[in-house]
């Protein structure tokens, strides 16, 4: 869906509320069935704890909750890329956070970024990013970590 994080304002923290009403208000104006309109909300407002939601639609439910679980490995992938590009991607998400002061930064991402190590079994809900990207994720998110507790910004 390409309106996960249409709107985006890092000082916000309803970015993906305010994403999925703007579809809606976009959904309005298509030919797109209240099913489908459902679904892409939900995917939307996924994207804010990185967990699977419940479907509106009962037939549905399975197909709804994995392709869910698809998309947001993908939203996460670039969490397992090459550790010379998940080190241009932590560089650009300190640009991104450039108002916070460096040493409140460091700390808060690195807290953010050890709750992914340590909430759950696995970064990625689905078995094919699992076996595709977990470990490489979980390397970059260790490096990062590490980085940061020294004050240093990855590829900064």
């Amino acid at each position: 869906t390409f309106f996960h994080d249409a709107i985006y304002d890092p000082k916000s923290n309803r970015n993906e509320k305010d994403s999925a009403l703007l579809f809606q208000e976009f959904a309005k104006d298509v030919p797109l069935s209240s099913s489908l309109a459902k679904m892409v909300v939900t995917m939307i407002l996924a994207t804010e704890k990185h967990k699977t939601l419940p479907s509106t639609e009962e037939d549905d439910n399975d197909l709804a909750e994995t392709t869910q679980a698809y998309f947001l490995d993908m939203d996460m992938a670039v969490l397992g890329k090459k550790p010379e590009a998940y080190r241009v991607y932590a560089s650009l998400i300190r640009q991104e956070y450039r108002f916070v002061e460096h040493d409140l930064y460091c700390s808060k991402r690195a807290e953010i970024l050890q709750s992914f190590l340590d909430n759950s079994d696995t970064i990625f809900l689905t078995k094919e990013f699992q076996q595709a990207m977990e470990q490489r994720a979980r390397d970059n998110i260790a490096q990062e970590i590490e980085f940061l507790k020294s004050g240093t910004i990855p590829g900064g």
